[in-house]
C-alpha cells in the first residue's frame, strides 16, 4: 500500500515517516502540497496523510484538488491537525477527507487509524474491481446485441435483395420471350424498374443507417422545416389521425441537412401513424430549443455520444399504443417491428442520420400512453455558410467524355447514357487506363469514387495537375461526404449519388460545364 505524507515541519515529517515505515507501509514524504499533487498525478497513492496548516496551499485545498485528479477519488485521505472542534472536523469531511489524526501524532493511535484506512482502501479496490467487471460485462452484452442486430440486418437485406433480383431476372427473361412489339414487354420492364427503385431505396436507407450523408448540413431553421412539411404530412396522415404542427419562428438555427431532417420526420410520423387508434388518434409535430444536462442525456441514443449543451430539437408525439421497456430498447434496431409486417430500416435510419449529424435521439413512451421522440440537432456555428448551389442554370453538354468505372456492367450502361446524349465517349476501368484515354479533346470525366488506383478524388487531382479546367462528375453510393469540402465548393465538379437515372447523369454533365 503506497502512502504519501505531507508535512512542512521536517522533524515531524521524519518522525511520522519512520513510524509508518516501521508499520510496514511504503511511505513517500513531501514538504509541500504542490509537489505531492504532481507526484500523485504521475503515480497514484492509496493513502494520503496531509497536515491541515501548510504554506501556499493548505490541507483543505490539497484535498479538493486531489479529488479532481484522475484516481483522486480512490485515495483515502487523513487530515493531521491539532484542531478538534466539531465544526473543524466537519469542514475537513466536507472538503473530501475520510478521517483525521490528532497532532501531536501518537504512534499507537496512528497504527489504529492506518488499519481503518487500509480497510477503506481494500473496500474501494473491491468496489472499483466490481465496477470494472460490470462495465466489461455491459460492453460484452452491447457487443453481442450489436452483432445480433447486424446479423438480423444482413439476413433481411439478403432476403429483400433476393426478392428484388428475382423480379429483375425473371422479368428480363420473360421480356425476351415476348414477341417483338408485344404490350407485355412494357409490363415486364415496369416491374424491373419497380424492383430497381426498391433496391435504390434500400441503398439510401443503408447509407442513413451507417450515419447518413450530413455533408449538406448547414445553418437551417427547424421551424421552417417543420412548417414546410405540413402539406406532405397532412397527405400522409389523411383522415387516420388529427395532425397538429407547431414551431416558434424565433428558434436559433440548427446545423443540419434539410433533406435528412425531412426524411427523419416523415419516418417518425409514419411510425406514429401505425401506433394511433383509428378513432381519436392525434399526432403532434413540434420544434423548440432545450438545454441538455448530463441527467437528461442518460437515455440518449446513440448511447455515450451526446454531450451536454444547448440543442434545437424536432419532436413527433402521438397518443397511440406506446411502448414497454423491452420495445423501447429495440425500437431503433434494423427491421424491428411490433406490427405484423415489419417496416425495414425506418427508425434505424433515423438513428443513423442523427449519429451522422453529431446529434442524438430521446424517446419517452409508456404502454397505452403514447410516444414522444425528439431529434436533437447541434446549434449552427456562427461560421456556418450556405452550401454551393448545385441546382442553378446548366451549361452545354461536353463534346467528349471519359467514363471511368471499375464495374464492367455499370461502365457499359453509363457509356450508353453518355453516347445517347450525343457525346463522344471512351471508357476506363482504372486510374492507369483513364490517364491513357485522356486526349486533348476530352472535356469531362465521369469518375467512380471507388476507382482502382488513387480513387476517384486522387485520380481527379492527378488529372487536374495538368488540366486545371477539366470538368468532372464524381459518382458514389455513400453521399457527398465522400468528396472533400474544396471539391464540394468547386463549380467544375458535380457529385452524383448512385444509383441515378440517365437524365440525372446528363443534367450533372451540363452543370459541370457551366
Amino acid at each position: 500500500m503506497r502512502l504519501m505524507l505531507i508535512e512542512d515541519d521536517a522533524i515531524t515529517r521524519q518522525v511520522v515517516g519512520t513510524v509508518l515505515g516501521n508499520l510496514g507501509y511504503e511511505v513517500e514524504t513531501f514538504g509541500d502540497a504542490e509537489r505531492a499533487l504532481k507526484s500523485h498525478g504521475e503515480a497514484a497513492y492509496d493513502v494520503a496523510i496531509v497536515d491541515w496548516m501548510l504554506p501556499r496551499m493548505d490541507g483543505m485545498e490539497f484535498i479538493r484538488r486531489l479529488r479532481g485528479q484522475l484516481h483522486g477519488e480512490d485515495c483515502v485521505v487523513l487530515v493531521a491537525t491539532s484542531k478538534g472542534a466539531p465544526g473543524d472536523l466537519e469542514e475537513a469531511l466536507a472538503a473530501g477527507a475520510d478521517d483525521y489524526v490528532r497532532k501531536p501524532v501518537n504512534g499507537g493511535l496512528l497504527a489504529v487509524r492506518m488499519k481503518i484506512a487500509a480497510r477503506a482502501v481494500e473496500q474501494r479496490r473491491a468496489r472499483r474491481a466490481a465496477e470494472t467487471a460490470k462495465k466489461a460485462a455491459l460492453e460484452r452484452l452491447e457487443r453481442m446485441r450489436r452483432l445480433e442486430s447486424l446479423g438480423n440486418l444482413s439476413r433481411r437485406i439478403a432476403h429483400d435483395l433476393s426478392d428484388m433480383l428475382l423480379a429483375i431476372h425473371a422479368s428480363a427473361n420473360l421480356a425476351r420471350q415476348e414477341e417483338p412489339g408485344s404490350e407485355r414487354i412494357g409490363t415486364h420492364l415496369s416491374r424491373i424498374a419497380r424492383a430497381a427503385s426498391r433496391m435504390s431505396s434500400l441503398g439510401e436507407a443503408l447509407v442513413d443507417y451507417a450515419g447518413g450523408d450530413a455533408s449538406s448540413a448547414r445553418s437551417m431553421s427547424l421551424a421552417h422545416a417543420v412548417d414546410g412539411l405540413e402539406h406532405v404530412l397532412a397527405k400522409l396522415v389523411g383522415d387516420r389521425a388529427k395532425l397538429w404542427i407547431y414551431a416558434p419562428a424565433n428558434l436559433p438555427p440548427a446545423h443540419a441537412s434539410p433533406t435528412e431532417v425531412r426524411q427523419a420526420l416523415i419516418a417518425l410520423v409514419t411510425n406514429s401513424l401505425e401506433a394511433v387508434a383509428e378513432e381519436g388518434g392525434e399526432i403532434r409535430v413540434a420544434a423548440d430549443v432545450i438545454n441538455c444536462n448530463a441527467a437528461y442525456l442518460k437515455s440518449a441514443l446513440p448511447a455515450d455520444e451526446a454531450v451536454p449543451g444547448r440543442y434545437v430539437y424536432a419532436e413527433v408525439m402521438d397518443n397511440g399504443s406506446g411502448m414497454d421497456a423491452g420495445t423501447r430498447a429495440h425500437a431503433f434496431e434494423p427491421y424491428f417491428s411490433t406490427h405484423a409486417e415489419d417496416r425495414g430500416l425506418g427508425l434505424a435510419s433515423v438513428l443513423g442520420i442523427m449519429r451522422g449529424h453529431g446529434g442524438f435521439i430521446s424517446i419517452d413512451s409508456k404502454l397505452y400512453e403514447g410516444t414522444a421522440i425528439r431529434l436533437h440537432f447541434p446549434l449552427a456555428a456562427v461560421t456556418d455558410t450556405p452550401t454551393v448551389d448545385r441546382t442553378g442554370s446548366a451549361g452545354r453538354l461536353p463534346t467528349s467524355v471519359v467514363v471511368a468505372e471499375d464495374d464492367s456492367l455499370v461502365r457499359e450502361i453509363v457509356e450508353d447514357i453518355v453516347t445517347g446524349a450525343g457525346c463522344a465517349c471512351r471508357t476506363a476501368e482504372d486510374e492507369r487506363s483513364l490517364v491513357a484515354a485522356m486526349d486533348d479533346d476530352v472535356e469531362a470525366v465521369v469518375l467512380d469514387l471507388a476507382l482502382r488506383g488513387s480513387g476517384g478524388v486522387g485520380t481527379l487531382m492527378r488529372l487536374r495537375a495538368e488540366r486545371p479546367n477539366l470538368r468532372a462528375v464524381l459518382t458514389g453510393g455513400r453521399g457527398e461526404r465522400e468528396v472533400p469540402e474544396d471539391l464540394q465548393r468547386d463549380q467544375k465538379t458535380v457529385f452524383l449519388r448512385k444509383p441515378y437515372m440517365p437524365a440525372e447523369l446528363v443534367q450533372a454533365l451540363r452543370r459541370a460545364m457551366r
